[in-house]
């Protein structure tokens, strides 16, 4: 084998691999093109409405920045205040027994308690 030979066989390779190279970019190109058509068709028209402009948010309103999402309950502090009393409430029914308060203006007096008074038991101590 010759020198020539030898350069003549690299530089058909070498054209070989360039060919291989323009052709990827080629495909890739219209690989390319064809996506951004197929975008375009997803992308729909800007319509313009109209010239007035649109009414600001609550938040740019409230101009509270930035806070956590609360609910409506928690919003409203008397509300708020309000539902923390009935669970007060519900929680104290369960420690304490409700007294039953009939006053004298409906004419009856105190009867002693409503489960009776037990007279067969005895809770207290001598001290003899």
């Amino acid at each position: 084998m010759s020198n020539d030979e030898c350069y003549s066989e690299a530089s058909d390779a070498e054209d070989l691999v360039e060919q291989e190279l323009r052709r990827r970019a080629e495909k890739k190109q219209q690989k390319m093109q064809h996506l951004q058509e197929r975008a375009q068709a997803y992308i729909p028209p800007v319509v313009e409405e109209s010239v007035a402009r649109r009414d600001a948010g609550y938040k740019i309103m409230k101009n509270k920045g930035l806070i956590r999402r609360r609910k409506k309950e928690s919003r409203n502090s008397r509300v708020n205040y309000r539902s923390k009393y009935e669970k007060a409430v519900m929680r104290r029914k369960g420690q304490v027994q409700d007294s039953i308060r009939e006053g004298t203006s409906s004419g009856v007096g105190y009867a002693g308690e409503e489960g009776g008074i037990r007279t067969h038991i005895k809770k207290s101590t001598r001290l003899s």
